[in-house]
């Protein structure tokens, strides 16, 4: 007997997987890298390891870089990003629009105007015809509040 155990059937009993050999070659190899020493240095930078160098870039490029989805231009000035973010803010609440419509005695939808003109950055420019329009507008809602406060100011007198 072989030194198996009675019954047995020696086809059913694991046995050894040959090992490939080629196998210890393979440990002993380096890992074949597609990955250049620049690609490396590309992407431990935080940059795209599959993209153009530096000096390939081209002024499109680097313009799709700066516009990322939900970030400001690296040129824009703080002060910009945060007018506009504010602008957003009140555009995103009615409440507040209304609010900002009524400290000015203005309409709402001048008020969305206005925030709308700041969200896209034209507020900085100096339009004559706005200008000219907010003086007219506060001058006649200063009109409006000092004919009532002189009528109401009558109305105590009387009574």
């Amino acid at each position: 007997m072989s030194g198996q155990p009675p019954g047995v059937n020696p086809q059913y009993l694991p046995q050894p997987h040959p090992q490939p050999h080629h196998h210890s070659n393979m440990l002993n190899r380096p890992f074949p890298s597609i990955i250049s020493a620049s690609m490396r240095d590309r992407q431990a930078r935080g940059k795209d390891a599959y993209g153009k160098s530096d000096e390939e870039n081209t002024e499109a490029d680097e313009e799709a870089n700066r516009l990322v989805a939900g970030k400001g231009s690296k040129a824009e000035a703080f002060e910009t990003r945060e007018r506009r973010a504010y602008a957003l803010a009140v555009l995103d609440r009615p409440e507040q629009l209304m609010m900002y419509a009524q400290t000015t005695n203005d309409s709402i939808a001048s008020q969305r105007q206005r925030f709308t003109a700041m969200l896209c950055g034209y507020d900085e420019e100096t339009d004559w015809r706005n200008n000219i329009h907010y003086k007219t507008t506060m001058a006649a809602a200063q009109a409006r509040q000092q004919k009532l406060r002189r009528s109401m100011n009558v109305d105590r007198r009387a009574g």
